[in-house]
């Protein structure tokens, strides 16, 4: 004897069209998956090259900025003084003279104590040396 659903042709039995569907299914969800991934790589990338353009330009920013004021007026005036002891015309140069340690004193705390000055001078520093400089 035959069981029922013994005749059925093998697209109609519902194993068959339930395998059939799966296969399917992977078929189209492996493709997908894959694309999706990808977008997700893509997309990193794409966040870090923006990162990286903003870095350089900021960079960039600071370079143009460095060469206009390596191109100004004032950066050759400020050269020329410092470097070839150049001055305007009218100006005084001024030169600080500090002790010279071969002769007893240090440029720290200014010449030997013997030398003339108070102690007071000798502590103050700079300044000290500075308002005796200009008040002799």
């Amino acid at each position: 004897m035959k069981r029922p659903g013994q005749n059925k042709p093998f697209f109609l039995n519902e194993k068959a069209v339930a395998v059939f569907g799966l296969a399917v299914l992977v078929m189209i969800a492996v493709p997908l998956y894959r694309g999706i991934n990808q977008k997700r790589k893509i997309n990193r990338e794409i966040k870090q090259l923006e990162a990286e353009i903003k870095e350089t330009e900021n960079k960039n920013k600071q370079l143009k900025e460095m060469i206009d004021y390596f191109s100004s007026s004032q950066f050759l005036e400020e050269q020329a003084r410092l470097n070839f002891k150049m001055k305007k015309p009218g100006e005084e140069t001024v030169v600080v003279k500090t002790a010279n340690p071969a002769v007893g004193g240090t440029e720290a705390n200014g010449p030997a104590v013997g030398g003339g000055e108070s102690e007071r001078t000798v502590r103050s520093g700079n300044a000290g040396r500075w308002l005796k400089y200009f008040f002799k």
